[in-house]
């Protein structure tokens, strides 16, 4: 299928639905469909990020500058996710629980406004691993029109359409820093969020600080190795101010939803 077919067939999955808000966290996948379904309906379709505990501040930046690359109306409105039974205890199930909450959420936004229809990125890719959120998109009126491709598909239909952020890492909450079986607080969140924060600051391009108690476990690409090696002392020094004993470099590398492998 050609790149034109491809973006003609999420296009088209917009225009049978009339008015549509965008579930919009500004990463790839949610500006590919903000981006098309603002070319076919323009302002019948609206971007809206919901801020919550697990939504870093700096990803809530980032997306308030690609609504705005779009051109996009960008909405943000806020949303408890540690406030909700089945989060906070951070069980295998814990996504379904927390999507469960977010589309609630946005639909109630949408009664309010007339946007009763939510288009999610969830991608092929993402269907073959660990996905249990995807079990709440049948219980609300969601579309999913990137299901069936790829995240290389994706990436090469937003570098075509000249989106910026079209080989930004993806993100995910911060909820997935912390193992299952382990309680998720607003204090570990917080600290998960500057302890990233500190190493985006060095100049690594991606990273994980997955949190194991006393312990943080830093993921970053090989090729920033020699970035935490050569500020290690800093690194230990900030991050036991945050209450971490040990910090260790994991020499794996960066790589998404390696908590869930172990």
């Amino acid at each position: 299928m050609e790149i034109e077919e491809k973006i003609d067939r999420i296009r088209s999955a917009f225009l049978d639905k009339k008015r549509v808000m965008v579930a919009f966290s500004g990463g790839v996948d949610s500006s590919l469909l903000a981006r098309i379904g603002h070319d076919a309906l323009g302002d019948d379709c609206i971007a809206v990020t919901v801020k919550s505990e697990t939504f870093p501040e700096r990803e809530l930046e980032h997306a308030k500058r690609m609504a705005e690359e779009i051109g996009i109306r960008h909405y943000i409105i806020s949303h408890s996710e540690l406030s909700i039974e089945g989060v906070t205890e951070n069980r295998e199930d814990r996504c379904y629980h927390c999507k469960r909450g977010l589309f609630r959420t946005l639909t109630e936004f949408g009664k309010n406004t007339g946007f009763e229809v939510i288009a999610e990125g969830t991608n092929k890719t993402e269907l073959a691993g660990h996905r249990p959120g995807f079990r709440a998109i049948t219980e609300y009126n969601v579309i999913t029109p990137l299901k069936d491709f790829t995240k290389d598909e994706i990436r090469e239909m937003a570098r075509y359409l000249g989106l910026s952020n079209w080989n930004r890492p993806s993100m995910a909450c911060l909820s997935s820093r912390i193992p299952f079986g382990i309680r998720i607080t607003q204090d570990k969140i917080r600290r998960i969020e500057r302890a990233e924060d500190y190493l985006f600051r060095l100049g690594v391009r991606t990273c994980r600080v997955r949190f194991h108690k006393d312990l943080a476990r830093i993921e970053v690409l090989p090729e920033d190795f020699s970035i935490i090696i050569d500020h290690r002392n800093e690194i230990s020094e900030y991050f036991r101010f945050l209450g971490f004993k040990f910090i260790c470099l994991d020499i794996e590398g960066y790589r998404s939803g390696s908590l869930s492998m172990e």
